[in-house]
């Protein structure tokens, strides 16, 4: 029987970017690539062939007419002096006779047998050796790079250290008319109306209209009438004026409270003010270099946990709104802006208080979805997510006792009777004392000159000088009466000075520091998925990371290889679409683009 003629080719290779960690390997799409684009874009590596600079002998890398190298081996003993294989960190060879399949290897040891022979061991590569022999099956990936990534598309909680926030009010524009809940407007609650007018002259005239026909608020019956007025004087003048004019009816005042007095639309059931807010949601910037700006490159350090708009009312009450949420982003690859849009719908009763509606907010909202044009007109505003301001401030106030004595007795015109000149606002004046007034009536009485001053009085209210008297007692006792205080004082009520209608808005995020180290690792490692899917090899446009549990996969491979290439996905690996661009970060970091 003759021998079997030695046909293996083995080749050296210096500088190949992978190692047997297999952190990094190279993507054959088997679409588009074959085993011989593998192998050509391996042979770029070989070393080339170089003279010995001790013996003068020139020496190839390409060892044709090997014995049989058997697979598992892993070791092969040639004809190269050691030293010039210390560059050689790969190696490939071939058994022609049986096939013309390319096995991959890590050089992992160098042994000197002589100067002129090295043993090499090697380590099999079985993610290149075997990358056109099995499918992986679908199963749970932990993490990868995704597919696409606009703002919102990849929400999975990372479970990250963030560092702290930084809360910016500067960071936005306010909305464009929601100053107009900071004017305060002072309401009273009656079953009468009170307007203030002002003559050509500018005197102010002050009315009360008795009315118990009431009014619908909301579509519920109220007894009362709300009395709105922009300033405090004119309040306090229609409450002086009831006092004076309606006498116990001046205390049927149900409320005084302040509450944003644009917001509140006399004859309607309650104010709506439909807001835009644009938030920039772009670079990172660094508190203490304004111009030291950073900008991601994952989008997912434009949404929530990592950026956000909070909202807070005057009680220290809050709520997070996520600007991934809402309908209207502006998505453009130079600066992720969003459109957040917030109602904010008053009620005018004395107990209610500014509702705080985001608009096009999650409610309603598919991600992914593209919108026709007549849905994205539709404006949907999601209760489930609004926040209230508090209750309206609640406002004590005085009647003064004296005045409303007076309306409620008719005193007054005893008194006039009298010769005393009733001031309603001071009480008596003119220099006449009630004292003077009952002196007088007392010095008419022993004079016998009463019958021209009871002929006054008798044909008032009282009738006879005793009767003269127990008034005047009375009106002593009401004079000196304390002022009369009214209305109550709550809890969880809108500050006079809080700003926006009892709203603050926020711009929080994190670090410039944070989100650059984020951003690097999402780079390198993807984002969560938690998902169940055929693990992707091949997302972005240079690299593509996947991170598998309980991996699987078909193909007609040694066993013992399908196993380690199982664990090597549930490990992670990062698939690279060119060989030559692996490890190249600092270049092509910013260029990793999805696909589509």
């Amino acid at each position: 029987m003759s021998a079997v003629a030695p046909n293996t080719i083995v080749k050296f290779l210096r500088g190949v970017p992978l190692e047997a960690t297999y952190e990094n390997t190279a993507y054959w799409d088997t679409a588009t690539k074959t085993k011989t684009d593998q192998a050509a874009a391996f042979n770029g590596y070989v070393k080339p062939d170089m003279i010995d600079p001790t013996s003068g002998v020139q020496y190839s890398f390409i060892l044709n007419n090997q014995s049989y190298q058997r697979y598992g081996r892993n070791q092969i003993k040639v004809q190269i002096p050691m030293d010039l294989l210390l560059d050689c960190n790969y190696l490939m060879f071939n058994n022609q006779r049986f096939g013309n399949k390319w096995f991959y290897a890590f050089i992992t040891h160098l042994e000197y047998i002589s100067e002129v022979v090295t043993l090499v061991s090697y380590e099999i590569d079985v993610l290149q050796t075997w990358a056109f022999d099995y499918t992986p099956n679908p199963c749970y990936i932990e993490r990868c790079h995704s597919e696409t990534d606009d703002p919102g598309d990849n929400l999975v909680e990372e479970n990250l250290e963030l560092g702290e926030y930084i809360w910016q009010q500067d960071s936005f524009t306010v909305p464009t008319g929601f100053d107009e809940l900071d004017k305060i407007g002072y309401f009273i609650c009656a079953p009468w109306i009170g307007t203030v007018t002002t003559d050509e002259q500018g005197d102010r005239k002050v009315t009360i209209e008795k009315d118990q026909r009431g009014i619908f608020v909301s579509g519920i019956f109220n007894g009362v009438y709300i009395n709105a007025y922009d300033n405090l004087n004119d309040a306090r003048a229609v409450i002086a004026e009831a006092a004076r004019t309606l006498g116990d009816q001046s205390t049927a005042i149900l409320a005084v409270y302040i509450a944003p007095y644009n917001a509140y639309k006399f004859g309607e059931n309650y104010a709506m003010y439909l807001k835009n807010v644009t938030f920039d949601s772009g670079a990172y910037s660094d508190p203490d270099s304004p111009t030291g700006t950073y900008f991601p490159f994952n989008a997912k350090l434009f949404t929530y946990p990592y950026r956000g708009i909070l909202v807070q009312n005057a009680n220290g009450e809050s709520h997070t709104y996520r600007y991934e949420f809402f309908r209207n982003r502006i998505t453009t690859p130079s600066a992720w802006n969003y459109n957040c849009e917030f109602e904010a719908i008053c009620d005018p009763t004395p107990n209610g208080t500014i509702f705080m509606i985001p608009v096009n907010y999650k409610e309603g909202w598919i991600k992914g979805v593209d919108y026709p044009p007549e849905s994205k007109a539709k404006i949907t505003f999601n209760w489930r997510e609004s926040m209230t301001s508090g209750s309206y401030s609640q406002l004590s106030f005085t009647t003064d006792s004296y005045t409303s004595y007076l309306a409620q007795s008719g005193v007054v015109q005893v008194l006039d009777g009298l010769g005393a000149n009733v001031n309603t606002s001071t009480g008596l004046g003119g220099g006449t004392s009630i004292l003077n007034v009952v002196g007088n009536a007392l010095s008419s009485l022993v004079t016998g000159a009463v019958s021209a001053v009871a002929g006054n009085v008798v044909g008032g209210a009282i009738g006879g000088v005793g009767g003269v008297l127990s008034s005047l007692s009375e009106n002593f006792k009401a004079q000196n009466m304390p002022n009369s205080t009214m209305g109550v004082s709550g809890s969880k009520q809108i500050p006079i000075d809080f700003k926006v209608g009892a709203f603050q808005f926020f711009n929080f995020r994190i670090t410039k520091e944070y989100a650059q180290k984020l951003d690097n690792f999402f780079s390198l490692y993807g984002y969560a998925d938690k998902s169940t899917k055929a693990p992707p090899r091949h997302n972005r446009k240079h690299w593509t990371y996947c991170k598998t549990q309980n991996c699987t996969i078909n193909g007609s491979i040694p066993a013992d290889d399908e196993r380690k290439i199982c664990d090597l996905y549930n490990a992670g690996i990062r698939w690279w679409v060119n060989l030559n661009e692996i490890g190249k970060y600092d270049t092509l970091i910013q260029d990793n683009h999805v696909l589509s």
